[in-house]
């Protein structure tokens, strides 16, 4: 593990996070608007799901994912630049490993989301609120991504 961490942090991915003063910056400005725009989308979503904002057909938050979609797509990019400049504090640091645990529950839960719940929302009230596992589903979504925003911020301090 450790030869792969130096072989990181020697790559030309690190190279140009440190080799340019404002690369970090910049990168840390793209990741907080990526951010934002995929909790932006996902709690409309969530909210929806959860009972909220009957007046909006449920069907209509489909349009959106694609702008979560794109903030994680943000995310993913800068996140994998932060953590090739800096691999040994991220890999050890407990704030990015219970980051990576939330974010996968996220993916997880997203996964049987979009696989077992979306195929079936044709039947549902397009005002009313969605069946249960629809609702949980949601409210777990809110929660692991809340857990992921927060655990990020804490990374410099845990």
């Amino acid at each position: 593990m450790e030869s792969f961490l130096f072989s990181l942090q020697e790559s030309w991915l690190a190279g140009i996070m440190f080799g340019w003063t404002w690369s970090w910056p910049i990168a840390e400005t793209i990741h907080f608007f990526g951010m934002t725009i995929l909790f932006g989308a996902l709690l409309v979503t969530d909210l929806r799901l959860i009972g909220f904002f009957k007046s909006m057909p449920i069907q209509a938050t489909h349009t959106l994912i694609n702008l979560a979609i794109l903030g994680f797509v943000l995310n993913l990019i800068t996140g994998i630049a932060f953590y090739a400049g800096d691999p040994f504090r991220y890999t050890y640091a407990l704030a990015f490993q219970l980051k990576m645990v939330f974010m996968v529950l996220a993916a997880l839960n997203a996964a049987f989301f979009t696989f077992k719940l979306q195929p079936t929302w044709g039947d549902w009230d397009p005002h009313g609120t969605p069946p249960k596992a629809a609702v949980i589903s949601g409210a777990l979504s809110i929660g692991f991504w809340t857990l992921v925003v927060i655990f990020g911020r804490l990374i410099p301090y845990l």
